[in-house]
């Protein structure tokens, strides 16, 4: 009896949520392995569990396709993670231009899989960013974000999956802080600054007092650099005259 009841143990605690000689699919592979090739970040140890969970409870099966063809959910979640640079993220780390190259390869069975396998974890990590920020302070001391308890990653993307607005359920996760959404405001008004076109200089200044004063740091910076080995010799000079000139 005793012998039975340590190979139980010993299989509780060895079997992966996937065991890896049962898999006979990309996805489930790529599940058991926490990695996968087509990502900019291949290795997603970081919401390994939660995808391996949400996996298990919709059945194995894809979920951002139906009947080989990507939901319009997924079209709608590859245009936010595409547009995340309007939020303060990098796209890129939500594989933001690979989303082009994926559209035309998706006619095998494998090629949907690891493209919904991407689009989740994806997500996973841009509502994770959009939530939490890029540095999530209750993952390293609970007590600093009691709310992270009560967001379930899991569920998030099951709701996403099969919302009818999803793009409106995203933005419902966003902080409700006001220096968050003053922010948010500042940062869309710099790309747009940023787009038009470049600003004529300055006019020169006209008052003497300021002129001085300019010449004079100006001179000073000079002498500095010309006393100082480790200095960035005339840069200095050049950034000043740049900038005021």
């Amino acid at each position: 009896m005793l012998w039975r009841f340590l190979a139980v143990i010993a299989l509780a605690v060895t079997a992966p949520a996937f065991a890896q000689s049962a898999c006979d699919s990309e996805l489930c592979r790529a599940l058991v392995d926490g990695t996968l090739s087509d990502l900019r970040w291949p290795a997603f140890s970081d919401v390994s569990q939660d995808v391996q969970k949400l996996y298990k409870e919709e059945g194995n099966r894809l979920i951002w396709f139906e009947s080989g063809i990507a939901t319009p959910q997924a079209k709608t979640a590859i245009g936010v993670l595409v547009n995340a640079g309007s939020k303060g993220l990098d796209a890129e780390d939500y594989d933001g231009t690979r989303w082009a190259k994926r559209s035309p390869l998706l006619s095998t069975q494998s090629q949907r899989e690891r493209s919904d396998l991407a689009l989740t974890v994806s997500l996973m990590r841009y509502v994770a960013a959009l939530h939490f920020g890029r540095l999530n302070p209750g993952l390293y001391h609970s007590h600093l974000d009691p709310a992270h308890a009560q967001f379930d990653l899991v569920t998030v993307l099951r709701d996403l999956a099969h919302n009818e607005n999803p793009g409106a359920l995203l933005a419902s996760l966003e902080p409700p802080f006001r220096g968050y959404q003053e922010t948010q405001k500042a940062l869309e008004r710099y790309v747009a600054l940023a787009r038009e076109p470049a600003s004529p200089l300055l006019p020169p200044l006209r008052s003497p007092s300021i002129q001085a004063r300019v010449t004079s740091r100006r001179c000073s910076w000079q002498t500095f650099c010309a006393a100082s080995e480790t200095c960035l010799g005339m840069q200095a000079s050049r950034a000043i005259d740049t900038l005021v000139y």
